[in-house]
């Protein structure tokens, strides 16, 4: 299983907007690591899963859009920036295929050093809006980290 974790892209500030889209940056930013994804690394991805933040909901359009699975989004409980992480890793083990999982800061980065080390704080990884996230977990429920995306390194292409 692949397993793509992928926080919502540049909104705009609470003071611009209270609902917080994303900023025409974002949404921009967003497309392009979205087609690079899609058309580079060659995603397959079963389902996308966000927040019922606009932000996330916006990202993970952008990207279902660019891999052409619109209908595979779903809005899912226990995705918020503090959720507990402990019920998701007990989710992950009853999915079939690959899964996106669209969502926020803290959330993310406790998801994924629970995934890769057992521990919440470990602070693994340093996820950057627009940023995705590959994990692959083997027949064992062991996770490793195979690659990931920023902005930043797109923008270098």
């Amino acid at each position: 299983m692949k397993l793509y974790l992928i926080r919502h892209a540049q909104p705009k500030s609470y003071e611009e907007d209270p609902r917080m889209p994303l900023s025409d940056l974002g949404q921009k930013i967003m497309r392009k690591i979205s087609e690079h994804a899609a058309d580079r690394m060659n995603l397959v991805i079963s389902q996308i899963w966000h927040s019922d933040k606009l932000r996330a909901k916006e990202t993970a359009a952008i990207l279902a859009e660019s891999l052409g699975i619109t209908d595979k989004m779903k809005e899912q409980k226990g995705l918020g920036p503090n959720d507990d992480v402990f019920p998701m890793q007990n989710r992950l083990t009853e999915v079939e295929g690959n899964l996106a999982i669209v969502g926020h800061l803290p959330f993310l980065s406790k998801l994924a050093s629970l995934l890769l080390c057992g521990r919440t704080d470990a602070g693994m990884i340093r996820f950057e809006t627009g940023s995705i996230v590959c994990l692959s977990r083997d027949d064992y429920d062991n996770w490793t980290l195979d690659w990931m995306i920023t902005p930043d390194i797109i923008g270098s292409l």
